[in-house]
């Protein structure tokens, strides 16, 4: 038994198939000029929207992820600052993070000065009673003057961001 297909049919929704692609297409690129003209205007209400908005704290600070070591300095500075704070306000250490959580979102600008002072205080005290891991792999005792070294690059930061504010 032979089966034999119209070729008249067969052109004929091979027409419709390739129309139907083609406004398929049409539509699907004209949704896609649409979505990319939505995301452009998105982006631009979020420039906007920042730029009214004031910048937090954490948003000046200077995280230079190249410098990760000064970048941790500074964060260990914020972090003991705000134990500080904490065991001053509370009389406990307990609340030093929800503290540091707030001092990196305020906006106020005269508070940043506050904050940046007590997190240098904090840092020129500092001692190094840390360890870390040498260019072998091995867990040792930091020497003095990489933690120096360390130490002074995030106070030469805060201070520099400090400068700023203050001008």
């Amino acid at each position: 038994m032979q089966v034999s297909t119209n070729s008249f049919t067969h052109g004929i929704h091979a027409y419709k198939s390739a129309t139907e692609k083609s406004q398929n297409s049409t539509t699907s690129f004209d949704m896609l000029l649409s979505l990319q003209s939505n995301h452009a205007n998105e982006i631009q209400d979020t420039q906007e929207t920042q730029e009214e908005s004031p910048q937090r704290l954490w948003d000046i600070l200077e995280w230079d992820i190249s410098d990760a070591k000064a970048t941790f300095m500074i964060i260990v500075g914020f972090a003991q600052a705000a134990a500080l704070e904490s065991e001053r306000l509370y009389g406990t250490t307990d609340n030093g993070y929800n503290i540091m959580q707030q001092w990196f979102n305020e906006t106020d600008s005269t508070k940043f000065e506050n904050i940046l002072e007590k997190s240098i205080s904090t840092l020129e005290r500092l001692s190094n009673n840390g360890g870390y891991l040498d260019e072998l792999g091995n867990w040792g005792p930091k020497p003095q003057h990489i933690f120096e070294a360390e130490k002074s690059k995030a106070i030469d930061i805060l201070s520099e961001i400090l400068q700023a504010i203050k001008a």
